[in-house]
Protein backbone atom coordinates (compact mmCIF):
# COMPACT_ATOMS: atom_id res chain seq x y z
CA UNK A 1 0.00 0.00 0.00
CA UNK A 2 1.56 3.30 -1.08
CA UNK A 3 1.65 5.88 1.74
CA UNK A 4 3.66 8.85 2.91
CA UNK A 5 5.30 8.29 6.29
CA UNK A 6 6.03 11.33 8.44
CA UNK A 7 8.40 11.12 11.40
CA UNK A 8 9.02 14.02 13.77
CA UNK A 9 10.72 14.61 17.07
CA UNK A 10 11.24 17.45 19.49
CA UNK A 11 14.75 18.89 19.46
CA UNK A 12 16.54 18.68 22.86
CA UNK A 13 13.78 16.48 24.27
CA UNK A 14 16.13 14.67 26.67
CA UNK A 15 17.53 17.91 28.06
CA UNK A 16 14.08 19.48 28.44
CA UNK A 17 12.61 16.36 30.08
CA UNK A 18 15.57 16.02 32.45
CA UNK A 19 15.33 19.65 33.52
CA UNK A 20 11.57 19.42 34.08
CA UNK A 21 11.85 16.20 36.05
CA UNK A 22 14.65 17.61 38.21
CA UNK A 23 12.65 20.68 39.13
CA UNK A 24 9.03 19.56 39.01
CA UNK A 25 9.01 15.76 39.11
CA UNK A 26 8.06 13.06 36.63
CA UNK A 27 4.54 14.43 36.18
CA UNK A 28 6.04 17.42 34.36
CA UNK A 29 7.57 15.07 31.77
CA UNK A 30 4.17 13.47 31.23
CA UNK A 31 2.73 16.94 30.67
CA UNK A 32 5.52 17.69 28.19
CA UNK A 33 4.65 14.51 26.28
CA UNK A 34 1.01 15.56 26.14
CA UNK A 35 2.03 19.00 24.91
CA UNK A 36 4.06 17.46 22.07
CA UNK A 37 1.03 15.48 20.97
CA UNK A 38 -1.04 18.67 21.08
CA UNK A 39 1.24 20.21 18.47
CA UNK A 40 0.79 17.08 16.38
CA UNK A 41 -3.00 17.19 16.79
CA UNK A 42 -2.99 20.77 15.57
CA UNK A 43 -1.03 19.81 12.48
CA UNK A 44 -3.50 17.01 11.76
CA UNK A 45 -6.44 19.36 12.21
CA UNK A 46 -5.06 21.56 9.43
CA UNK A 47 -5.21 18.68 6.95
CA UNK A 48 -8.55 17.35 8.27
CA UNK A 49 -7.11 13.98 9.29
CA UNK A 50 -7.95 12.35 12.61
CA UNK A 51 -5.32 11.09 15.05
CA UNK A 52 -6.75 7.55 14.90
CA UNK A 53 -6.40 7.51 11.13
CA UNK A 54 -2.85 8.89 10.99
CA UNK A 55 -0.77 8.18 14.10
CA UNK A 56 0.89 4.78 13.91
CA UNK A 57 3.09 5.30 16.97
CA UNK A 58 3.94 7.96 19.53
CA UNK A 59 7.57 8.14 20.57
CA UNK A 60 7.50 10.36 23.64
CA UNK A 61 9.36 13.10 21.79
CA UNK A 62 7.19 12.88 18.68
CA UNK A 63 5.27 10.45 16.50
CA UNK A 64 5.22 8.39 13.33
CA UNK A 65 2.33 9.18 10.99
CA UNK A 66 0.84 7.51 7.94
CA UNK A 67 -0.68 9.88 5.37
CA UNK A 68 -2.34 9.24 2.03
CA UNK A 69 -1.07 12.33 0.20
CA UNK A 70 2.43 13.75 0.04
CA UNK A 71 0.95 17.26 0.07
CA UNK A 72 -0.65 16.48 3.43
CA UNK A 73 2.82 15.76 4.82
CA UNK A 74 3.96 19.22 3.70
CA UNK A 75 0.89 20.98 5.11
CA UNK A 76 1.11 19.05 8.38
CA UNK A 77 4.78 19.93 8.84
CA UNK A 78 4.16 23.57 7.99
CA UNK A 79 1.34 23.80 10.53
CA UNK A 80 3.46 22.25 13.29
CA UNK A 81 6.45 24.49 12.59
CA UNK A 82 4.26 27.61 12.42
CA UNK A 83 2.76 26.82 15.82
CA UNK A 84 6.17 26.38 17.38
CA UNK A 85 7.17 29.82 16.08
CA UNK A 86 4.15 31.35 17.80
CA UNK A 87 4.80 29.41 21.00
CA UNK A 88 8.51 30.25 21.14
CA UNK A 89 8.45 33.99 20.56
CA UNK A 90 7.59 34.77 24.18
CA UNK A 91 10.04 32.21 25.58
CA UNK A 92 13.69 33.35 25.43
CA UNK A 93 15.04 30.38 27.41
CA UNK A 94 16.23 27.73 24.90
CA UNK A 95 14.85 24.88 27.02
CA UNK A 96 11.44 26.56 27.12
CA UNK A 97 11.20 26.53 23.33
CA UNK A 98 9.53 23.75 21.34
CA UNK A 99 11.29 23.01 18.05
CA UNK A 100 10.76 20.00 15.81
CA UNK A 101 12.59 18.37 12.94
CA UNK A 102 10.57 16.32 10.49
CA UNK A 103 11.24 13.73 7.80
CA UNK A 104 8.91 12.20 5.23
CA UNK A 105 9.22 9.28 2.81
CA UNK A 106 6.77 7.77 0.34
CA UNK A 107 6.52 4.12 -0.64
CA UNK A 108 4.93 0.76 -0.04
CA UNK A 109 4.16 -0.27 3.54
CA UNK A 110 2.17 -3.01 5.23
CA UNK A 111 -0.71 -1.91 7.47
CA UNK A 112 -2.75 -4.11 9.81
CA UNK A 113 -5.36 -3.22 12.41
CA UNK A 114 -4.30 -4.12 15.93
CA UNK A 115 -7.92 -4.60 17.04
CA UNK A 116 -7.74 -1.93 19.75
CA UNK A 117 -8.49 1.11 17.58
CA UNK A 118 -4.85 1.38 16.53
CA UNK A 119 -2.92 -0.02 13.59
CA UNK A 120 0.53 -1.47 13.03
CA UNK A 121 2.87 -0.76 10.14
CA UNK A 122 6.02 -2.23 8.64
CA UNK A 123 8.24 -1.55 5.63
CA UNK A 124 11.47 0.04 4.45
CA UNK A 125 9.72 3.37 3.85
CA UNK A 126 9.35 3.87 7.61
CA UNK A 127 13.05 3.42 8.23
CA UNK A 128 13.78 5.89 5.42
CA UNK A 129 11.52 8.51 7.04
CA UNK A 130 13.29 8.00 10.38
CA UNK A 131 16.68 8.56 8.76
CA UNK A 132 15.48 11.65 6.88
CA UNK A 133 14.12 13.11 10.11
CA UNK A 134 17.51 12.57 11.76
CA UNK A 135 19.13 14.44 8.86
CA UNK A 136 16.80 17.44 9.20
CA UNK A 137 17.86 20.66 10.86
CA UNK A 138 15.59 22.17 13.53
CA UNK A 139 12.54 23.72 11.91
CA UNK A 140 13.06 21.79 8.69
CA UNK A 141 11.19 19.17 6.68
CA UNK A 142 13.33 16.75 4.68
CA UNK A 143 11.56 14.55 2.13
CA UNK A 144 12.74 11.77 -0.17
CA UNK A 145 12.54 12.06 -3.95
CA UNK A 146 9.26 10.15 -4.21
CA UNK A 147 7.59 12.52 -1.79
CA UNK A 148 8.99 15.58 -3.52
CA UNK A 149 7.84 14.49 -6.98
CA UNK A 150 4.37 13.73 -5.62
CA UNK A 151 4.00 17.34 -4.44
CA UNK A 152 2.22 19.90 -6.63
CA UNK A 153 4.55 22.42 -8.33
CA UNK A 154 3.32 25.24 -6.07
CA UNK A 155 4.79 23.40 -3.06
CA UNK A 156 7.91 22.12 -4.81
CA UNK A 157 9.24 25.67 -5.23
CA UNK A 158 9.72 25.89 -1.45
CA UNK A 159 12.25 23.02 -1.51
CA UNK A 160 15.95 22.85 -2.27
CA UNK A 161 17.34 21.11 -5.30
CA UNK A 162 18.03 17.42 -4.80
CA UNK A 163 20.71 16.83 -2.18
CA UNK A 164 22.36 13.72 -0.79
CA UNK A 165 21.84 13.11 2.92
CA UNK A 166 23.71 10.58 4.99
CA UNK A 167 21.92 7.69 6.62
CA UNK A 168 23.59 4.97 8.66
CA UNK A 169 27.30 4.48 7.91
CA UNK A 170 27.58 4.32 4.09
CA UNK A 171 23.86 4.89 3.37
CA UNK A 172 22.98 7.85 1.18
CA UNK A 173 19.53 9.17 0.32
CA UNK A 174 18.39 11.56 -2.40
CA UNK A 175 16.32 14.20 -0.66
CA UNK A 176 14.94 17.73 -0.77
CA UNK A 177 15.01 20.18 2.15
CA UNK A 178 12.40 22.76 3.11
CA UNK A 179 13.15 25.21 5.94
CA UNK A 180 9.80 26.06 7.51
CA UNK A 181 11.01 27.77 10.71
CA UNK A 182 14.21 29.74 10.13
CA UNK A 183 14.03 30.98 13.73
CA UNK A 184 14.69 27.49 15.05
CA UNK A 185 18.49 27.29 14.98
CA UNK A 186 20.89 24.58 13.89
CA UNK A 187 22.27 21.30 15.11
CA UNK A 188 25.99 21.81 15.76
CA UNK A 189 27.06 18.31 16.69
CA UNK A 190 27.35 16.29 19.87
CA UNK A 191 28.31 17.36 23.37
CA UNK A 192 29.88 13.96 23.94
CA UNK A 193 30.81 12.49 20.55
CA UNK A 194 30.29 8.76 20.26
CA UNK A 195 32.91 6.72 18.45
CA UNK A 196 31.66 3.25 17.61
CA UNK A 197 33.50 0.25 16.29
CA UNK A 198 32.07 -1.69 13.38
CA UNK A 199 29.09 -3.64 14.76
CA UNK A 200 29.74 -7.33 15.31
CA UNK A 201 26.71 -8.34 17.37
CA UNK A 202 28.58 -8.30 20.67
CA UNK A 203 26.00 -8.69 23.42
CA UNK A 204 27.93 -6.63 25.94
CA UNK A 205 28.13 -3.73 23.49
CA UNK A 206 24.42 -4.07 22.74
CA UNK A 207 23.52 -3.90 26.43
CA UNK A 208 25.71 -0.82 26.86
CA UNK A 209 23.97 0.83 23.92
CA UNK A 210 20.54 0.02 25.32
CA UNK A 211 21.62 1.72 28.56
CA UNK A 212 22.40 4.91 26.56
CA UNK A 213 19.28 4.78 24.38
CA UNK A 214 16.46 7.09 25.37
CA UNK A 215 13.17 5.17 25.77
CA UNK A 216 11.53 7.47 23.21
CA UNK A 217 13.71 5.81 20.55
CA UNK A 218 12.52 2.24 21.16
CA UNK A 219 9.66 2.45 18.66
CA UNK A 220 12.04 3.91 16.09
CA UNK A 221 14.32 0.94 16.72
CA UNK A 222 11.46 -1.47 15.94
CA UNK A 223 10.97 0.15 12.52
CA UNK A 224 14.69 0.39 11.76
CA UNK A 225 15.01 -3.33 12.45
CA UNK A 226 12.26 -3.88 9.86
CA UNK A 227 10.37 -6.26 12.14
CA UNK A 228 7.28 -7.76 10.44
CA UNK A 229 3.98 -6.68 11.94
CA UNK A 230 3.25 -10.16 13.35
CA UNK A 231 6.53 -10.10 15.28
CA UNK A 232 6.45 -6.54 16.61
CA UNK A 233 6.28 -6.10 20.41
CA UNK A 234 2.87 -5.22 21.81
CA UNK A 235 2.21 -1.63 22.81
CA UNK A 236 1.63 -2.44 26.48
CA UNK A 237 5.23 -3.52 27.17
CA UNK A 238 7.33 -1.32 29.43
CA UNK A 239 10.57 0.13 28.05
CA UNK A 240 12.65 -2.51 29.81
CA UNK A 241 10.37 -5.30 28.60
CA UNK A 242 10.62 -3.95 25.05
CA UNK A 243 14.43 -3.96 25.30
CA UNK A 244 14.40 -7.63 26.35
CA UNK A 245 11.97 -8.47 23.55
CA UNK A 246 14.14 -6.81 20.88
CA UNK A 247 17.28 -8.50 22.19
CA UNK A 248 15.58 -11.90 22.14
CA UNK A 249 14.12 -11.25 18.69
CA UNK A 250 17.58 -10.45 17.30
CA UNK A 251 19.37 -13.33 18.99
CA UNK A 252 18.65 -15.89 16.28
CA UNK A 253 21.78 -15.17 14.24
CA UNK A 254 24.96 -13.17 14.62
CA UNK A 255 23.92 -11.10 11.62
CA UNK A 256 20.68 -10.12 13.40
CA UNK A 257 22.62 -9.11 16.50
CA UNK A 258 25.01 -7.07 14.37
CA UNK A 259 22.06 -5.26 12.77
CA UNK A 260 20.61 -4.54 16.23
CA UNK A 261 23.96 -3.16 17.37
CA UNK A 262 24.27 -1.06 14.21
CA UNK A 263 20.82 0.50 14.58
CA UNK A 264 21.42 1.18 18.28
CA UNK A 265 24.66 2.95 17.39
CA UNK A 266 22.79 5.05 14.84
CA UNK A 267 20.07 6.09 17.29
CA UNK A 268 22.44 6.81 20.18
CA UNK A 269 24.65 8.90 17.90
CA UNK A 270 21.74 10.99 16.63
CA UNK A 271 20.09 11.55 19.99
CA UNK A 272 23.24 13.31 21.25
CA UNK A 273 22.94 16.27 18.87
CA UNK A 274 23.36 19.68 20.46
CA UNK A 275 21.12 22.57 19.47
CA UNK A 276 22.24 26.15 18.90
CA UNK A 277 19.41 28.73 18.73
CA UNK A 278 19.70 31.43 16.08
CA UNK A 279 17.51 33.92 14.27
CA UNK A 280 19.45 33.66 11.01
CA UNK A 281 17.82 31.85 8.07
CA UNK A 282 19.46 28.54 7.27
CA UNK A 283 21.21 28.13 3.91
CA UNK A 284 20.56 24.40 3.65
CA UNK A 285 17.12 24.65 2.10
CA UNK A 286 14.54 26.92 0.61
CA UNK A 287 12.17 28.66 3.01
CA UNK A 288 8.41 28.53 2.81
CA UNK A 289 7.01 31.80 1.55
CA UNK A 290 4.84 33.80 3.96
CA UNK A 291 1.95 33.68 1.55
CA UNK A 292 1.73 29.86 1.68
CA UNK A 293 -1.27 28.91 3.78
CA UNK A 294 -2.56 25.60 5.09
CA UNK A 295 -6.14 24.91 4.11
CA UNK A 296 -6.66 28.68 3.65
CA UNK A 297 -6.06 29.41 7.35
CA UNK A 298 -3.70 32.09 8.64
CA UNK A 299 -1.71 30.11 11.17
CA UNK A 300 -0.02 33.19 12.58
CA UNK A 301 -3.28 34.19 14.21
CA UNK A 302 -3.76 30.88 16.00
CA UNK A 303 -2.31 29.25 19.11
CA UNK A 304 -2.80 25.72 20.27
CA UNK A 305 -1.09 25.69 23.64
CA UNK A 306 -3.63 27.52 25.72
CA UNK A 307 -4.69 26.89 29.26
CA UNK A 308 -2.42 26.44 32.27
CA UNK A 309 -2.64 22.65 32.15
CA UNK A 310 -0.93 22.52 28.78
CA UNK A 311 1.77 25.17 29.19
CA UNK A 312 5.28 24.20 30.21
CA UNK A 313 7.53 27.23 30.38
Amino acid sequence: MNKTIVELDLISYSAIASTLEGHLGSSAVATLNVQIQTFIDHGLSQISVSRNAAVAATTGDGAILVLTEAADAHHFAFAVHEQTKIYNRERPDPLAKRIFRIGAATGDIAIESSGDGHFNIAGLTIARAVRLEAAAQPGELVVDSKTFHALPPLLQISYSDEVEVAGKRDEKFAAHRCMMNSEAGIVIGSKTPEHFEKPTGDRRSILELFAKLHPSNLDRLVFLLEIPIADQPVRTLTAKEKEHYLLNYSSGTQASLAKLESELQYLVENQCADHKPTTDPQPTSASVKNEVRVKDSVLGQMAIISGDNNIIS
